[in-house]
């Protein structure tokens, strides 16, 4: 689980990394508001995390902006 900084929503950030598709997990309980989590299941690949890394950093370049 990760924590975002208060300017950005973790609804947005998913959407966002969503369109690239790729999918992350709202935070559990009370970081719900405030995180995310990645997942994942099976066979994971050096590739798949530097595809979601990618993801996630384009995403919050634009919600930062």
């Amino acid at each position: 689980a990760l924590a975002l900084p208060a300017t950005i929503s973790p609804r947005d950030l998913r959407a966002k990394v969503r369109e690239r598709d790729i999918l992350i997990a709202a935070a559990l309980d009370h970081y719900e508001p405030s995180g995310f989590r990645i997942g994942h299941m099976g066979d994971i690949r050096v590739a798949d995390v530097e595809l979601t890394l990618s993801a996630l950093s384009d995403a919050l370049s634009e919600l930062q902006s």
